[in-house]
């Protein structure tokens, strides 16, 4: 079976992340590519590229319950909310999952990634008599 490509961009300081990272990479049929923002950090293109194609706004890319985030951000400017996450990537909400060539979606939860493995073989096990 052919393997499929997800790139998670994750925080590792973060508990929920660190069990998304783990779930991922029990994932069968998958190669993880993965992004810790806590080692990196992504350009305000990145950053516009991945609210566009998760299909967000800027403005919902904010972790609202982190303790940089304030109400202020909501009034900014896109470019200077772009460069606000650039340059404070902790207010990114995390974990984001990136399908090679599909969808980007944000985790709630790491069960919100079972529903990514879609590739499931099928055997027939049917008795013949």
């Amino acid at each position: 079976m052919k393997k499929r490509e997800i790139q998670l961009i994750y925080n590792s300081d973060d508990e929920t992340d660190r069990a998304s990272y783990a779930t991922a990479k029990a994932l069968p049929n998958y190669i993880i590519n993965e992004l810790d923002l806590k080692h990196n950090t992504l350009t305000e293109k990145q950053l516009k590229e991945l609210a566009e194609s998760a299909g967000k706004s800027v403005s919902e890319l904010f972790d609202t319950k982190s303790e940089d985030y304030s109400d202020q951000f909501k009034s900014l400017s896109e470019q200077d909310q772009l460069l606000m996450l650039h340059k404070n990537i902790k207010l990114l909400k995390t974990p984001i999952v990136r399908e090679k060539g599909g969808a980007t979606f944000i985790l709630t939860s790491s069960f919100n990634l079972y529903p990514v493995d879609l590739d499931v073989e099928v055997q027939d096990k049917s008795i013949t008599g």
